[in-house]
C-alpha cells in the first residue's frame, strides 16, 4: 500500500501503483455520478476504518518528518525540476539528517536537535 496526500489522487498514480502490485491510498475529494469506478473504489477504501487509520498514521509519522526536512534544508521550493533530480536531493537530505542524528548521539546531545548541530558545523 502506498500512502499519499490528496495531490496524488490521480488515475495515473493509481495505475503506476497497481503496475507495481501496490494499492494507492489517498484522501479522495468529491465523488459524483460521473466518477470513474476505479476512483470510487479508492474513495471507498479511504473512507473505510482501515483506510482512515492508515491515513492518520501517515499524518503522525510522515508529515512531521517532511516538515523538518523542508525547514532544515530549505526544500519548500526546489531549485531544480525533474523526478530524478528531486529524488537525488531528497535522498541527500534524508542521509544528511540521519548523519546529524547519529552525530548528536555520539556527542551525547539530544538526537533531534539537528538545527543547532548544523549551525555549529558551519
Amino acid at each position: 500500500m502506498v500512502l499519499a496526500d490528496s495531490g496524488y489522487d490521480d488515475t495515473g498514480c493509481a495505475e503506476a501503483c497497481e503496475a507495481r502490485q501496490a494499492t494507492l491510498l489517498t484522501p479522495v475529494g468529491r465523488v459524483g455520478e460521473k466518477t470513474p469506478e476505479e476512483r470510487r473504489e479508492r474513495a471507498e477504501l479511504a473512507s473505510s476504518l482501515a483506510g482512515r487509520e492508515a491515513l492518520v498514521l501517515r499524518k503522525t509519522s510522515v508529515e512531521p518528518f517532511q516538515g523538518q526536512l523542508k525547514g532544515l534544508f530549505g526544500l519548500e521550493h526546489l531549485p531544480m525540476k525533474g523526478l530524478a533530480n528531486v529524488r537525488a536531493l531528497g535522498a541527500m537530505a534524508v542521509l544528511t539528517y540521519a548523519l546529524l542524528v547519529r552525530l548528536n548521539v555520539r556527542l551525547e546531545r539530544a538526537p533531534l536537535q539537528i538545527k543547532a548541530t548544523m549551525h555549529s558545523l558551519c
